[in-house]
């Protein structure tokens, strides 16, 4: 897509262990806190509330769980998660994305910046044990869009500007950038590199690999012995041999990318995963 959206705030109200809370973000945001503190329980209402797959199929996200009880165990408030999606500067959203999301975007008349307000309910019964989601945008006025607004179809719009994707927490950031990895493996699938500027970048490894063969004679002589054997074998019809040092080809290259996390002393984390 043309463009995408950041959340600039969040409210939360009634959700595990969060009472209430009304947070602002930047675009890369660091939430630290102890054990028990709800970063864990922010970070998944945001998940819940992105969640393009819930309401369908019966599939809502929510559970019991995830409610409050009052101290007697007995009815259960409601969970109220609302994110704001704003420009920091007017004009940053492209034309592209205002089109296609005009019905649920706010203009502020004095900053002329664009916002969009994204409201997720959710009720329990106690009966039947089930949870009941509700998905709204907001306009002005705090209060549901109607008509246009309040179409279905601008929710499959919305999500695809604000793509949500999460790594559990974990020690060895191998887990998760390994080669079985759906959220790092998926991703490397999607990088797409214009075909002349492949073959520009394939040109520089094969020069590079050249000069790597030519930096210790034992890779020339080695070279030279394969072609050897090689046209025995082949009744002396064997086609060239060469010495990769590095792979040559780009996706060979794209397929093992690693992340590395280094801090003052040491690598703390990596992660090299395997896509063949």
């Amino acid at each position: 897509m043309g463009g995408s959206v950041h959340i600039s705030r969040v409210v939360i109200e009634n959700f595990r262990c969060i009472r209430s809370l009304d947070v602002r973000l930047s675009p890369t945001t660091v939430i630290i806190g102890e054990n028990n503190a709800g970063k864990s329980a922010l970070l998944d209402a945001i998940k819940l509330a992105l969640g393009r797959r819930w309401g369908r199929s019966g599939q809502t996200g929510f559970n019991e769980y995830d409610f409050p009880m009052d101290q007697r165990g007995g009815a259960r408030a409601d969970i109220l998660i609302k994110l704001w999606f704003s420009e920091r500067t007017p004009g940053e959203w492209p034309q592209e994305m205002l089109d296609d999301l005009l019905p649920i975007i706010r203009l502020d008349p004095t900053t002329n910046l664009s916002s969009i307000c994204l409201r997720v309910t959710c009720s329990f019964e106690s009966v039947s044990r089930s949870v009941d989601p509700n998905w709204v945008f907001l306009n002005e006025l705090d209060e549901p869009y109607a008509g246009s607004g309040g179409r279905n179809q601008n929710l499959s719009k919305f999500f695809e500007f604000a793509p949500c994707f999460s790594l559990a927490a974990m020690r060895d950031a191998n887990v998760e950038f390994g080669g079985r990895s759906r959220f790092w493996g998926g991703l490397l699938r999607t990088i797409e590199v214009p075909e002349e500027r492949t073959a520009e970048l394939e040109a520089s490894f094969s020069a590079l690999n050249a000069e790597l063969l030519q930096a210790d004679p034992k890779l020339e002589a080695i070279k030279t012995t394969l072609k050897t054997i090689g046209s025995v074998i082949a009744n002396g019809a064997a086609s060239d041999v060469d010495v990769r040092a590095i792979p040559l080809n780009l996706w060979e290259i794209i397929n093992k990318a690693e992340v590395v996390i280094q801090g003052p002393d040491e690598v703390a984390r990596t992660g090299s995963p395997s896509l063949e």
